[in-house]
């Protein structure tokens, strides 16, 4: 399974990711993209395109979620979240991947052991 750039929007997005961790087979891969960057904001003061993701954030991305009652995670979520959810939905073995010409994105490899 894949989810590019997506988890962040959602309304519910732990439950999401528990549904993809259920409908998985034993030893299943979840890739998930998202934005490079970290949940704490101070983290990302030196990122190439951190005012344009918290603007993108704020007036879409955590806007479609806390328009339906969710968290408003936001495009800056970052790693530490995603990794915390992740943990919670029952993914214990989850490696954080980046390629060096990709500035923009970390790519989640999840696997349900």
């Amino acid at each position: 399974m894949t989810a590019f750039d997506v988890i962040h929007d959602l309304p519910r997005p732990a439950e999401t990711l528990r549904a993809i961790h259920a409908a998985l087979r034993d030893e299943g891969v979840f890739l998930m993209v998202d934005i490079a960057a970290s949940s704490h904001v101070h983290e990302n003061v030196e990122h190439p395109l951190g005012p344009s993701l918290y603007t993108a954030s704020i007036f879409h991305c955590m806007t479609v979620s806390l328009a339906n009652d969710g968290p408003g995670l936001g495009t800056m979520w970052g790693e530490q979240t995603a990794r915390e959810l992740l943990e919670v939905a029952g993914f214990h073995d989850v490696e954080v991947k980046r390629v060096e010409t990709d500035f923009l994105n970390s790519y989640y490899i999840a696997r349900k052991r």
